[in-house]
């Protein structure tokens, strides 16, 4: 792990983002079954392969791609069900139509080119499968511009459903949660 950040403080953290994400209701809304392939580009340090551990999730294969972050993360905590995917910021770089599910987590907010990236997500996603946006966005954000609401690590749930369709999704539901959280 980077010396600035301690496995013990990215656990701790993790215990309050389950509550906060709803840890539960999203891996039921990914539908998982025994042998499910999940992708999790922009994974940071591994939440979610590390939840996969604490869930039923745990019955799956998850990719989780990242830039660098995550590598020591996977061997420390022995997240043997996880392959790490050496992406760029333009692509995942996930196998095609592999995956049964995607979710993209607290890193919409961070994609410069969002319909080249869920473009390629698309491509990893087999036919009718599932893709799921986690993402946040601050009420007093809500009028500003996509640029600023991301330099806030927020975003617009308008703005990740054009996203979407202009990467050829053919659907979004959006399930907000509060007036603070609401996903798409």
């Amino acid at each position: 792990m980077p010396s600035d950040v301690s496995l013990v403080a990215i656990r701790a953290d993790e215990r309050q983002r389950d509550l906060r994400e709803k840890l539960p209701e999203i891996v039921r809304a990914l539908q998982l079954k025994l042998g499910s392939m999940v992708g999790d580009p922009g994974t940071g340090y591994g939440y979610y392969p590390a939840a996969s551990r604490r869930s039923s999730y745990s019955r799956t294969r998850v990719f989780a791609e990242e830039i660098d972050k995550v590598r020591d993360r996977l061997q420390a905590d022995h997240l043997e069900n996880s392959t790490l995917v050496l992406g760029t910021p333009t692509d995942p770089t996930f196998t095609k139509t592999i995956l049964d599910a995607v979710i993209i987590a607290d890193v919409h907010h961070e994609i410069e080119h969002p319909k080249v990236v869920l473009s390629r997500v698309k491509q990893a996603l087999q036919p009718g499968d599932l893709l799921i946006v986690v993402d946040y966005l601050k009420t007093e954000l809500r009028n500003q511009t996509r640029r600023d609401q991301a330099k806030e690590h927020n975003i617009a749930p308008a703005f990740v459903e054009h996203d979407l369709k202009d990467a050829g999704f053919s659907q979004a539901e959006r399930r907000p949660r509060d007036p603070y959280l609401p996903r798409v």
